[in-house]
């Protein structure tokens, strides 16, 4: 029944002639505006996300731009405190170094004076513990020239006593080698060693010297000088005596200090008459 049904549905349908065309409509004036208003409206829907795209690149833009002036405003600050710290340092620095200095100059400075201070306390106390050196016998045993022009040939033996005081109540004396010269004027009339030796407080010795010449050539003038005043007993002579002297006071125990003895224009007319001329001691000096 269903399949009868459909088949005579089927033929009708075939059997009816086809429907008419639509007729045509010319578009009227309102429904043409409508249609450009959409165009526009697409348009402009369309061209909006061009100019969103634009400004948010601008202001993305400007936003680097902001990163990069404050990175760049961050650098100079970090560079200028970097300058700073610097400069502070180089002025600690700075600092440090004269503060070295003036500790290590205030320290030499005392170093020095101490020094000078507890030398001239050493100097003082040994100073008052030299001996006391005279001169007690000058003699001449051989003085004879041989002239030749302008010149004298001097032969001359020489005899000297000399006694060496120690006046110290507690201090012991030692002295080493001593070498002794013996001039007068500007001839000289020989030299010589004398043997070391110790002396107790308050004890006295007698050093016996002599030198000799032999064929000394001096001056004719100088030389005639001296004759004539050997033969008056006046001749006038200066001995020098260089080397060490130690010292022992107990606790004090100070050994070869450079010692310099002078006798200066010591006159034979003194001597021959007991006036025991004194000589001069002195600690650290040279000739």
């Amino acid at each position: 029944m269903a399949d009868y049904s459909y088949g005579r549905l089927t033929s009708l349908a075939n059997s009816l002639p086809p429907p008419p065309p639509p007729p045509f409509s010319v578009p009227s004036p309102h429904t043409s505006h409508v249609s450009s208003g959409l165009s526009s409206q697409r348009s402009i829907a369309f061209s909006l996300p061009s100019l969103q795209e634009d400004s948010e690149q601008e202001a993305a833009e400007e936003k680097e731009s902001q990163l990069e002036n404050r990175k760049g405003q961050q650098e100079g600050d970090h560079e200028k405190q970097v300058e700073k710290e610097e400069d502070e340092d180089d002025e600690e620095e700075r600092h440090r170094r004269i503060v070295c200095c003036a500790w290590m100059f205030f320290g030499l400075f005392a170093a020095v004076f101490l020094f000078l201070l507890f030398f001239l306390i050493y100097v003082v106390i040994l100073r008052s513990a030299l001996p006391e050196i005279s001169v007690l016998r000058l003699d001449f045993p051989r003085l004879n020239f041989s002239s030749r022009e302008h010149e004298a040939l001097l032969n001359a033996n020489v005899k000297i006593r000399i006694q060496v005081l120690n006046k110290n109540q507690k201090v012991e004396l030692e002295y080493g080698r001593l070498k002794v010269q013996v001039s007068s004027e500007d001839i000289h009339l020989g030299e010589t060693m004398v043997s070391g030796f110790s002396q107790m407080p308050n004890k006295r010795r007698v050093l016996v010297i002599a030198t000799k010449v032999r064929k000394s050539m001096v001056n004719a003038e100088s030389a005639k000088i001296l004759k004539e005043n050997a033969k008056n007993k006046k001749i006038i002579i200066d001995i020098v005596l260089s080397g060490n002297i130690g010292f022992d006071a107990g606790v004090i125990k100070t050994h070869w200090v450079p010692a310099l003895i002078t006798c200066h224009e010591i006159n034979q007319f003194d001597v021959d008459m007991a006036r025991k001329p004194i000589c001069t001691v002195k600690i650290f000096g040279f000739r």
